[in-house]
């Protein structure tokens, strides 16, 4: 993917801004709240290319909340901003706006709701007797203390499969992530779950899912999980969403019925924490799991 210069950048824009949507079946009524990319020569030629994207039938009451040049957004970010980066190439004279963010302020998302719960904890989580504890394992992480996960798969007797399938598996086994259900049998684990509960980049290894579902279906469900299509060039890629971090930022962007079907058959997900004995819980309340 080529990247526009940094004087190219200032050719882009991002924009805050809200409307009120009258509703119709992909577009349900409420006040809306949503960011764009815009591309423009000058800031008063990216609102108006804005504006003529957004405003159409059924939408009223259009007001920018904030506009500036991609360059100083992304020097003013905290954030990585990867999300919005990627559409760029996208971009055009043809399609001058994208939208990269939108939020019904009438329907808050569960995370905003609080039926999204994370919990951060200094108890180790402990499964049901009707429950099982799987791992899924990053292999890219496992191997940067010079340790290879197949050898340590077999030798650990424990189930487990790769999230990837065929010549892909095959060809990214070493950094290819991981399901094995764990031994919940605290007084004799295989060498491989104590060296998952006490790695120095434990944080970043791995994430534990507490299910009352059978192995096989954990994984298929977690396989739809590990490719993105992007909706714009309609092309396939890994998704990461194993990696913690990148998991809260996609739960907590979700509506309730993909957040459901993202924890259909999970009871909660945690992983550890950066500070020392610190463990942090993903659960949701019954409103969603409903949905």
């Amino acid at each position: 993917m080529k990247m526009p210069s940094s004087l190219d950048l200032y050719d882009y824009w991002v924009a805050n801004y809200t409307y009120q949507a009258m509703g119709n079946e992909q577009h349900p009524a409420g006040q809306y709240s949503a960011k764009a990319l815009i591309y423009a020569p000058t800031q008063h030629e990216a609102l108006t290319n804005l504006w003529d994207y957004v405003i159409g039938p059924g939408i009223t009451n259009g007001q920018d909340q904030e506009i500036i040049s991609l360059q100083t957004y992304l020097e003013e970010s905290p954030h990585p901003e990867l999300r919005l980066i990627r559409h760029i190439p996208q971009i055009s004279d043809k399609q001058p706006v994208i939208v990269v963010q939108q939020e019904n302020l009438d329907s808050p998302i569960p995370a905003v709701r609080g039926d999204l719960i994370l919990t951060q904890t200094t108890d180790m989580p402990v499964c049901e007797d009707n429950q099982h504890l799987y791992a899924v394992i990053d292999a890219a992480v496992y191997q940067q203390t010079e340790r290879f996960i197949i050898p340590d798969l077999f030798a650990s007797s424990l189930r487990w499969q790769g999230l990837f399938k065929g010549e892909t598996q095959v060809s990214l086994e070493d950094s290819a992530p991981y399901l094995v259900e764990l031994s919940q049998d605290s007084d004799n684990q295989p060498e491989l779950q104590r060296y998952m509960m006490n790695a120095d980049n434990r944080a970043e290894l791995s994430l534990f899912i507490q299910s009352g579902q059978p192995f096989e279906i954990v994984l298929n469900h977690l396989r739809k999980f590990a490719y993105l299509k992007n909706e714009l060039t309609q092309e396939w890629s890994f998704f990461r969403f194993y990696h913690p971090k990148t998991l809260i930022i996609l739960l907590n962007t979700l509506s309730d019925g993909p957040l459901a079907h993202f924890m259909q058959g999970i009871n909660a997900v945690w992983f550890y924490g950066d500070e020392p004995d610190t463990h942090h819980m993903i659960t949701l309340t019954e409103n969603i799991r409903q949905a």
